[in-house]
């Protein structure tokens, strides 16, 4: 913190805040005594459900972009962080793509957190006859498997950018709400109708619609609407 600007009072404030923390675990049942543990001292992280918490985190990876925006471009929201790495050279590609797992390892060595590789996906964008070409992703001697699409703030998007995988989402989504529609017809004024449309309906369709509007698979959903 005091290397991020904070001195002084507010400084002293947060470290009484954080230091000697405790917290222990408690399994609740419904017909017999709570079991409890022993209270252990907190080393790392911040306390779960606090104000401070997200500001905190933020202000603990700040440098975390500083060390790979040479050879990528990173993208933060929240917990969640997105790593572009693009190149027309295929083993370009791949010299980048590991350079910067080689420094994210040793950031996140230097600074005590732990890299999950369950958690890491990997997604190759590009023309269906470039994605023939493999990617050789590796760290600790565990080669990294590529996926063929990811969810990114609640969009699903695939190797080829067709948007059919998030397309076939939001059909399933807006079948239920269609059929929801249909009984409140019956029971409620077209005011209340027009609010659930535009609420359930019209959110769900309007998202992200700038990137995949124009795809073909977009036809199907336009139908429904």
């Amino acid at each position: 913190m005091e290397f991020a600007g904070v001195k002084g009072s507010i400084l002293n404030w947060l470290k009484s805040y954080l230091h000697h923390r405790q917290q222990r675990v408690v399994l609740q049942f419904v017909n017999s005594p709570n079991l409890l543990s022993d209270w252990e001292v907190v080393r790392h992280g911040f306390p779960q459900g606090s104000v401070l918490g997200p500001l905190l985190f933020n202000v603990y990876i700040n440098d975390f972009p500083c060390i790979i925006n040479k050879v990528s471009h990173s993208i933060l929201y929240a917990d969640d962080t997105n790593i572009l790495v693009s190149s027309s050279d295929h083993n370009e590609l791949n010299s980048k793509l590991n350079s910067v797992l080689h420094c994210i390892s040793i950031w996140f060595q230097n600074n005590q957190v732990v890299l999950n590789l369950n958690k890491m996906h990997i997604v190759k964008f590009a023309s269906s006859k470039l994605l023939t070409y493999p990617l050789n992703i590796a760290h600790n001697n565990q080669a990294l498997t590529v996926s063929e699409n990811i969810k990114f703030l609640g969009m699903h998007l695939d190797c080829n950018l067709t948007w059919k995988s998030y397309t076939d989402n939001l059909i399933k989504k807006i079948i239920w709400i269609c059929c929801m529609l249909r009984k409140l017809l019956l029971i409620v004024n077209v005011k209340i109708i027009h609010m659930v449309y535009f609420a359930h309906f019209c959110s769900q369709i309007s998202y992200g619609i700038i990137f995949r509007g124009s795809s073909s698979s977009m036809r199907n959903v336009f139908i429904m609407q």
